[in-house]
């Protein structure tokens, strides 16, 4: 028993693997959204290459799995796209249903978000981040959204809840704080993880 369902850069595609390491389904494509990688499509790409499903958040309840381009589509600069696959029929829910697709708004020098988790009750967590690291980087943030909380754009409004580039730090457990700052200041950092109601983790790609 057990089964894997993971997010595709290239395509994008979402694929269903089983315990084994055997896909289960086709690969699951969003009709229009494809990257110069994607076999299936020959016309001008809309999506920068490694721009696909990097983040991908569950519902358990709902049993909605809801994967997020890490990039902007080439004609919504600034924005991301976030789309809902309901895993027992095996669909994308279709995009003009607004439940269906959210809109998340890039900070001005932000590039991408990393990692994109269900919190629950309707929220998610991203990492938003630049392409730059140590010193040069400017943009390493956790935000807070919440489906259906929208400007009058539609784009999702964000609460910021981890500058990681200003961790308090003052006992220098990192031992590498600055006035009693520590700065996670790596370029790719890809992974959230809820560990409990008031603690996650955040881990740099290697």
């Amino acid at each position: 028993g057990g089964h894997y369902w993971i997010g595709d850069e290239f395509g994008p595609f979402l694929l269903h693997f089983g315990r084994s390491g055997k896909l289960l389904d086709p690969p699951f494509g969003l009709p229009g959204i494809h990257t110069e990688d994607n076999p299936l499509f020959t016309e001008t790409a809309n999506v920068p290459r490694s721009g696909g499903f990097e983040g991908m958040a569950l519902d358990r309840e709902k049993g909605v799995l809801y994967p997020m381009l890490e990039k902007a589509l080439a004609d919504s600069p600034g924005v991301l796209e976030i789309f809902a696959f309901d895993m027992a029929s095996k669909q994308f829910l279709p995009v003009d249903n607004p439940a269906a697709v959210m809109r998340y708004p890039l900070d001005e020098g932000a590039t991408s978000v990393g990692a994109f988790q269900y919190q629950g009750d309707g929220m998610f967590l991203t990492i938003e981040r630049d392409r730059e690291q140590g010193a040069a980087a400017h943009i390493k943030r956790v935000y807070r959204v919440k489906q259906g909380e929208v400007d009058e754009q539609g784009l999702l409004r964000k609460q910021l809840m981890v500058d990681l580039l200003q961790i308090g730090d003052a006992t220098n457990l990192s031992g590498a704080a600055q006035n009693d700052v520590y700065a996670f200041a790596y370029e790719t950092i890809e992974s959230l993880l809820l560990m409990g109601i008031d603690r996650i983790g955040v881990v740099n790609d290697n």
